[in-house]
């Protein structure tokens, strides 16, 4: 099929911008120039099984969720590094691994909001399809890419975990707007 002068009009949904709180959970802070993130959300489930039945499954019980989510950044500077890794310091040099053994990492999990561009908003504040994610923290891993020649591009891997206070529920996220 020739898209021809129709192509203009054909708006692919992609993700527009990648927000995070930054540690100040009433602020999103748009992280600059992204690549394409790429977004995996799986459920885990466990085979329901009985003595009588053997490995013949009653059904499958929800256990958990992997969720990967990484955001290639595009020419960060020093700053936005420091941001991407949880237990650098405020100014100097950043640490390439944490100092203490126990580190917690969610302790410094915020709000991930994937804002997609649509042809619904164009890129507009219309939150009906952002993916938002409630305790997320960067790994603070690591990996340039310099060859002299394309320009620097730092994948971060997110970790994503249900949100604590909400326990016995399992909350990750939503996707539209995040009740209050």
């Amino acid at each position: 099929m020739a898209l021809g002068k129709d192509a203009a009009k054909i708006i692919v949904n992609a993700w527009a911008k990648v927000r995070w709180t930054l540690g100040d959970p009433a602020a999103l802070t748009d992280l600059g120039f992204t690549g394409v993130p790429t977004v995996k959300i799986e459920p885990e489930f466990a085979a329901k099984l009985t003595a009588q039945t053997g490995k013949v499954a009653l059904g499958d019980s929800f256990v958990g969720a992997a969720i990967e989510i990484v955001t290639p950044l595009l020419q960060p500077d020093l700053e936005l590094l420091r941001e991407m890794v949880p237990w650098a310091p405020a100014e100097g040099s950043i640490k390439v691994l944490p100092d203490a053994l126990g580190y917690d990492l969610y302790d410094a999990a915020a709000l991930l909001n994937l804002h997609p561009l649509s042809a619904a908003d164009n890129g507009g504040e219309d939150n009906t399809g952002d993916l938002n994610l409630i305790k997320a923290v960067p790994t603070g891993g690591l990996e340039f890419v310099r060859d002299g020649e394309a320009h620097d591009v730092v994948p971060v891997t997110w970790k994503v975990y249900p949100d604590r206070s909400q326990l016995p529920l399992l909350v990750w996220g939503y996707v539209g707007a995040v009740p209050e």
